[in-house]
């Protein structure tokens, strides 16, 4: 039964055979050829079909032909076509027992170009994957991946980041394949594979290319019955996400006047950062400083915005049930052990959380989450930055959200929205982030992700997201292999981490490596104007400094290009015997003059083979020269600030790595970043964070797939 016919049964491997007819059917151009179960039929289906001829064996449980000595290629003759089946037959046989079951497929043999087209299933849909093809797929694993349906935009894009786009050129004396004909493919498949949830993967190759024409020349699917789809996601209105950010009271529940207590650590961070609306302690204890304090949420005048549960994780069920009793918007759960530790009690009160807010309008943020932080409103977690700001971030980690605020204060700049949401019992990071989209204090969201609840929810709001501000996306468990039995070369080039690159790509966001790599670009974002090109001055008071930087340039997609002639002559004149005029610059004995610095700084931007400054900082060589000559200390740092970032409309960035006296280093960082300056530790995080918010700011002027 081919597995287009109605009724037919999900299965698992899908014979060439049965995938070319569903795929014939559905419009692609495939080369279907005929089954054979003799010598004289195979002959007779050779002479159909037309020479030369492929032998391929076809059988449901042999996934890999090739393993079982199972193809035989370019057959000119019938004695060759005969040769061919018995010399299949026998290594089949030997390979897998007298026994084994199989027929021969007889194709035409193409000639061209081999690509290959594949699939998988992501939490996000369909992932493609598109390379070469033949043995090469797996021998090369140059593969570009994209998430379904595609645009002939993301296609082409997806074609071009291969070294196999050479191909769509003339290469060599053969003529150049169509990149729109490729394209037109890899978007058929997008769609084939949304239409068809029952196929699980999908591998079409060699795809045989040739100027426009493509052919099919082998295919298979991997079939299962499309997973439930579970629980649609609770999705509370925006007027009740904003008042998680900005509640007119809170109440705490769990506070207790020992030495150390975190909801009345809590209690006591959002006072001093100015909360004004009535903050209650709820507790056992007779007063709690100098908060109001009532014995239980019952005792409450009125229904406050948001409770946050500081009690053990066998209370919490009651005091939800009491919150949902006095319709409370929001509760955030601190507690942990609601089935994130695999156990079954934890699962089981995870259920009686999710039991108890159903159909209320009790929205939970957690368990084992701090909550919300927005300084604008005075709800700032304990030590961490009360400047209001641009920045908005979601995690779901709170290590990882406290440091990010402690980083704020640090890096100069402010938070508009972040919360650490946990483990997603109830509402997902999806509604936290249309939240960060409409909120208009938020320039730039940045996201730190182990998982997420509603994949498809959360894919949708990024898309919608990524397309009016920038979003910065960090993954944990990226390089994690998932427990699979791997049955097509889709599947053995798949992981959740280029789910997640295919994901972002999509949607336009950035996808960064790691936490530090995450402020890196959040501070470039904030301080780097741009976009400005890729040709870099570099400025330093070392030579050796200036080499070393120059191989990072290339490693980076950067240049460093010679000066013209005019700056060089006017640098020579403004600069002693001993530096440098050539880039990259060694300013030497001029470089902690300061009026020689700001002039030839300007010299420098005023150079048209320049796009941007990158200013090195010897902070170890700052520190001894300030020791011996105080006046050094402001006046160099002040040249810097009072650029604000940019010279003539170039940008100004700084790499001052952390060498000694690290007390020093960060007071000068700070003074740059206030003053617009981006402030980077070491060459290769600089130009990987300029780099890719070049490429990001490019990407999006563009608009288009040029």
């Amino acid at each position: 039964m081919a597995i287009g016919d109605a009724g037919a049964e999900p299965r698992g491997m899908v014979t060439e055979y049965e995938a070319k007819v569903a795929l014939a059917a559905a419009g692609f151009p495939v080369t279907l050829g005929h089954l054979s179960e003799s010598e004289d039929a195979a002959v007779q289906a050779a002479e159909q079909v037309g020479f030369p001829v492929v032998l391929k064996v076809s059988a449901p449980d042999i996934l890999h032909k090739t393993e079982v000595g199972g193809v035989r290629v370019n057959l000119t003759t019938a004695q060759a076509v005969r040769d061919g089946y018995r010399a299949i037959a026998a290594s089949v046989r030997a390979a897998r027992g007298a026994a084994q079951q199989f027929r021969i497929l007889v194709d035409s043999m193409a000639i061209g170009h081999e690509f290959f087209i594949g699939a998988t299933r992501s939490e996000f849909g369909p992932l493609l994957l598109f390379g070469l093809g033949g043995v090469m797929t797996e021998v090369f694993r140059d593969v570009a991946y994209g998430l379904a349906p595609l645009s002939m935009t993301e296609a082409r894009r997806m074609i071009r980041s291969t070294k196999a786009s050479a191909l769509f050129s003339d290469f060599r004396g053969t003529p150049a394949v169509s990149q729109d004909a490729m394209a037109q493919l890899l978007v058929k498949a997008a769609q084939f594979l949304v239409e068809r949830p029952d196929i699980t993967e999908l591998d079409l190759n060699p795809i045989i290319a040739r100027g426009d024409s493509l052919r099919i020349a082998d295919a298979r699917f991997m079939m299962a019955l499309p997973p439930s789809t579970g629980e649609p996601p609770r999705e509370p209105t925006d007027a009740t996400v904003d008042q998680l950010y900005a509640p007119r009271s809170i109440a705490v529940v769990g506070v207790t006047t020992g030495r150390y207590n975190r909801g009345r650590t809590w209690m006591r961070s959002v006072q001093k950062a100015g909360f004004v609306g009535p903050l209650h302690a709820v507790s056992r204890k007779e007063s709690v400083d100098d908060f109001p304090t009532v014995a239980s949420l019952d005792d409450l005048p009125a229904v406050p915005d948001l409770v946050m549960i500081e009690v053990g994780r066998q209370n919490v069920p009651e005091v939800l049930r009491q919150c949902v009793a006095r319709k409370v918007p929001w509760v955030a759960i601190r507690a942990s052990g609601f089935g994130e530790d695999g156990t079954e009690e934890g699962r089981e009160l995870r259920r009686e959380l999710i039991e108890i807010v159903r159909g209320s309008s009790t929205y939970i943020v957690g368990p084992s989450a701090l909550g919300p932080y927005a300084p604008a409103a005075g709800i700032v977690p304990d030590g961490a930055s009360r400047r209001p700001g641009g920045v908005g971030f979601l995690t779901q980690s709170g290590v990882v959200f406290l440091a990010l605020g402690r980083i704020a204060q640090q890096k100069c700049f402010g938070i508009s929205r972040a919360i650490s949401f946990g483990s997603e019992a109830d509402v997902g990071i999806e509604v936290h982030l249309r939240g960060l989209r409409r909120d208009q204090a938020t320039e730039l969201v940045a996201c730190h992700v182990e998982g997420v609840r509603h994949p498809v929810a959360f894919a949708r709001e990024l898309v919608a997201t990524a397309r009016e501000k920038p979003v910065l996306v960090v993954k944990g468990g990226r390089t994690a292999l998932g427990a699979r039995a791997v049955q097509s070369h889709s599947g053995a080039m798949t992981s959740p981490g280029k789910t997640w690159d295919a994901l972002c790509d999509k949607a336009g966001a950035l996808m960064v490596d790691d936490f530090d790599d995450l402020v890196d670009h959040v501070v470039a974002f904030k301080n780097v104007r741009g976009p400005f090109g890729r040709r870099l001055a570099f400025v330093t008071p070392s030579g050796g400094q200036g080499v070393l930087f120059a191989d990072e340039c290339d490693r980076h997609d950067f240049t460093m290009p010679a000066l013209t002639e005019d700056t060089e002559r006017q640098l020579a004149a403004v600069l002693s015997a001993g530096t440098s005029i050539h880039n990259p610059l060694d300013f030497a004995a001029e470089y902690f003059q300061p009026k020689v610095m700001t002039l030839a700084l300007a010299l420098v931007a005023a150079d048209p083979n320049v796009d941007a400054i990158v200013f090195h900082i010897a902070i170890d060589l700052y520190a001894v020269t300030a020791k011996y000559a105080e006046w050094v200390k402001d006046a160099f740092v002040e040249v810097l600030s009072s650029t604000a970032g940019a010279i003539l409309g170039k940008p100004v960035i700084t790499l001052m790595p952390h060498l000694i006296d690290d007390a020093l280093r960060a007071e000068v960082e700070r003074r740059l970043l206030e003053a617009g300056v981006a402030v980077f530790p070491t060459a290769p995080r600089l130009l990987r964070a300029i780099g890719r918010i070049q490429r990001f700011r490019e990407a999006k002027s563009s608009g288009a797939d040029g």
